[in-house]
C-alpha cells in the first residue's frame, strides 16, 4: 500500500508538470476532499460494504459515535475495519497538500507566512530601507484561532493595487491588529522592562504599523513572495512621508513599496483624525482600525 501510495504521489507530480492537466487535477481532487470529510458519516452498513468486512452484530446506526445502548458502532471500530486508520483518506489528504503546495510555489503565493518589514528613511532621507525582523507563520500570529485565520485571509485576498492594506470587518480589526501587536511587543519587551526600572536612562518612541497583502501589476510574473506582510514606520517618518518622499533614491524592486507607504500615510491622516474627534481621544475596540500605533522604549540620548 505504501508503494502504491507512492506511485501515485510520483504521477500526480508527473501530471502536475503538464498545464493543460493542472485545472482537471484540481477538479478531480476536490470532490475527494469532500468524500474524505464524508467518510465516517456513512451509514454502518454501507461503510462495512465498501470496505468489504463483517458487519458487527451490534452495530445499527451511523458511524463515528461511541456504542450505547441504541448499537451505535464505534469510530474506532470503523477505522480498525478500515485497516490502519483511514489509510486511504490520509492517502487522498497527502494528494490534495502536494497539489496546493506545488501551485503555491509556482505562483510565489505564500499566504501562510507573515513578515514584519521595519521601514525607515536614511542617509539624509535619501535612501529607503527595508529590514525584516521577523516572519511567523499565520497560525502562530493569529493564536492558532481558524476563525481568525479564515478571517483573515478572506479580506487579505480582496486587496488591490489601490489598497494594499486588508480591509478586516470592523468588528474584528482592533482585536486582529492586537494580537499583531502583542506579538512585536513580545519581541522587544525588554527595553520596555528597562524603561520601568530606570525611566530615565530610556525613551519611548512611537511607531505604526498595519496589515497588508501587496499586489504588483508592474511584474507580468512571480518575482517576489506574495505573503501577509505587516508594515512598521516610525510616526514622525510616517508623518513627513510627503516631503521626504520626493527626494528619496530607491531601486527598482522597492518602487511597489512607495505605493504602500503612501496608502499607510493617508491610513495614518485617517486614523490621527478620528482619534482627535473620539471621546477621550482614543478610538473604541469596535470602531474601524487600519492601521494602529505602538510604543517602544529605545536608549536616552
Amino acid at each position: 500500500l505504501s508503494l502504491s501510495l507512492a506511485v501515485s504521489v510520483s504521477s500526480l507530480s508527473l501530471a502536475l508538470s503538464l498545464p493543460p492537466l493542472k485545472g482537471a487535477v484540481a477538479r478531480a481532487l476536490r470532490p475527494l476532499m469532500v468524500a474524505r470529510a464524508s467518510l465516517y458519516k456513512l451509514p454502518c452498513t454501507a461503510a462495512c460494504s465498501v470496505l468489504n468486512r463483517p458487519m458487527p452484530a451490534s452495530a445499527t446506526g451511523t458511524c463515528g459515535r461511541q456504542q450505547s445502548a441504541t448499537g451505535i458502532l464505534p469510530r474506532r471500530t470503523l477505522v480498525d475495519m478500515a485497516g490502519g486508520g483511514g489509510i486511504a483518506a490520509r492517502g487522498i489528504n497527502t494528494l490534495y497538500t502536494h497539489f496546493v503546495d506545488r501551485q503555491d510555489w509556482n505562483r510565489k503565493k505564500l499566504l501562510s507566512r507573515v513578515n514584519l518589514s521595519l521601514c525607515s528613511v536614511r542617509d539624509n532621507g535619501t535612501s529607503l530601507a527595508l529590514r525584516t525582523l521577523f516572519e511567523r507563520h499565520v497560525d502562530h500570529l493569529f493564536l492558532n484561532n481558524r476563525q481568525l485565520k479564515r478571517v483573515v485571509l478572506q479580506a487579505a485576498l480582496k486587496t488591490t493595487v489601490a489598497q494594499a492594506f486588508v480591509q478586516l470587518p470592523e468588528r474584528d480589526s482592533w482585536f486582529t491588529l492586537v494580537a499583531i501587536l502583542n506579538e512585536i511587543s513580545s519581541q522587544f519587551s525588554a527595553n520596555m522592562l528597562q524603561h520601568d526600572i530606570s525611566p530615565t536612562s530610556m525613551q519611548e518612541c512611537s511607531y505604526i504599523f498595519g496589515l497588508t497583502r501587496e499586489v504588483f501589476p508592474e511584474w507580468d510574473e512571480p518575482r517576489r513572495f506574495e505573503k501577509l506582510r505587516v508594515m512598521l514606520i516610525k510616526e514622525d517618518t510616517l508623518a513627513q512621508w510627503p516631503q521626504l518622499r520626493s527626494t528619496l533614491q530607491v531601486v527598482e524592486a522597492h518602487q511597489p513599496r512607495l505605493r504602500t507607504l503612501d496608502q499607510m500615510h493617508v491610513l495614518w491622516q485617517d486614523h490621527v483624525a478620528r482619534e482627535a474627534a473620539a471621546p477621550a481621544g482614543v478610538l473604541d475596540s469596535l470602531d474601524m482600525h487600519y492601521v494602529m500605533r505602538i510604543k517602544f522604549a529605545v536608549p536616552a540620548d
